[in-house]
């Protein structure tokens, strides 16, 4: 551990399976698993800022992990003595150790790395300098792209992937024109050279398996979509939540299956 900067912010773990030693009886656990430290990306991330907070968002089925370093600087108020003045994508694998993948638009700003694929394909999003969300695509073979087309309803083309599953279909929220005319957030299913399918109105898309069934908030609900047939299954109410502890309301993970 590099003791130059101090880890004043909760550091990120993983939890990662030692092949060959996994058991089904608990007593095997401290066994079976360690307990990895993730370093920062050795690419500058936060410029030597003091204090960062490293936040892992998914994991694959490889063992790669993909979240966001956030960096912070010291205010001066006692009651928020910190503020977010930053952040960046990171990936992390036993084998290669933690790396920041490629920015995609000069001036792109606080990029969160979101969800990874099995083939490590992996999806993120951005602010750009006029304000707005755009989302990269960072396939396996290396480079960034444009996750989706930048386009939007309105003067604010907000469009953020938050989850790529096997088959490279995407899932994420964007300003579209709504039944009234005017202009919301709406669910948005892409697949390959297909045109985009919208779903449920409203907050954020947040999961999606192999069999294209996604989940997310829809308003002050948690819900699940079928893209093929429309299906929106209401799961929970969201309200449920305690919004006075300021928190907002997340349903980051899906399984294969649905559940």
């Amino acid at each position: 551990m590099d003791d130059r900067v101090p880890r004043v912010m909760a550091a990120a773990l993983a939890i990662v399976a030692l092949a060959g030693t996994m058991q089904p009886a608990r007593a095997d656990l401290a066994e079976s698993y360690r307990v990895i430290e993730l370093q920062l990306p050795p690419t500058g991330v936060c410029n030597g800022q003091t204090f960062y907070g490293m936040y892992t968002r998914r994991m694959n089925e490889r063992g790669q992990l993909i979240g966001i370093v956030n960096c912070y600087a010291e205010t001066g108020d006692p009651i928020f003595p910190l503020s977010l003045i930053g952040g960046a994508p990171f990936i992390w694998s036993r084998a290669t150790g933690t790396y920041e993948p490629p920015a995609l638009l000069s001036g792109l700003d606080t990029i969160q790395g979101r969800d990874i694929n099995d083939a490590g394909d992996a999806v993120g999003w951005g602010f750009t300098p006029e304000g707005y969300i755009a989302s990269v695509l960072w396939p396996a073979s290396g480079g960034a792209e444009l996750a989706v087309p930048v386009v939007g309803c309105g003067s604010f083309p907000n469009t953020r992937v938050d989850a790529i599953n096997n088959r490279g279909v995407l899932l994420g929220s964007a300003r579209r024109a709504l039944d009234d005319g005017t202009c919301g957030s709406r669910w948005v299913l892409t697949r390959p050279g297909e045109p985009e399918v919208l779903g449920p109105v409203g907050t954020l898309a947040q999961s999606l398996n192999d069999a294209e069934v996604a989940v997310g908030v829809s308003g002050d609900r948690f819900v699940r979509w079928v893209p093929a047939s429309n299906a929106i299954t209401v799961l929970k109410s969201a309200a449920t939540v305690d919004d006075a502890a300021g928190w907002f309301p997340v349903m980051a993970s899906l399984h294969r299956r649905g559940d």
